[in-house]
């Protein structure tokens, strides 16, 4: 069995670290993005505190939050 250079196991692992974490700044990044907007709950929420402000709002019907088809043109 042959041994490794020292260096080329540092480099494979360096890689292998740095793509996972470039993964998870990616998935953090969507995940903060996606939960922070548009959602039937941040919708209901922001609905609510407008409520206790004594703004008028639509009510909350089952289309609240829906997401709307994607038409081709």
């Amino acid at each position: 069995m042959k041994a490794i250079p020292k260096n080329e196991v540092e480099e494979d692992e360096k890689d292998e670290k740095v793509d996972v974490i470039k993964e998870r700044r990616k998935l953090k990044k969507q995940k903060y993005h996606e939960s922070r907007y548009k959602s039937k709950e941040w919708i209901l929420k922001k609905k609510s505190r407008q409520r206790k402000q004594g703004k008028d709002v639509r009510p909350d019907t089952k289309f609240t939050g829906r997401r709307r088809p994607i038409h081709a043109f």
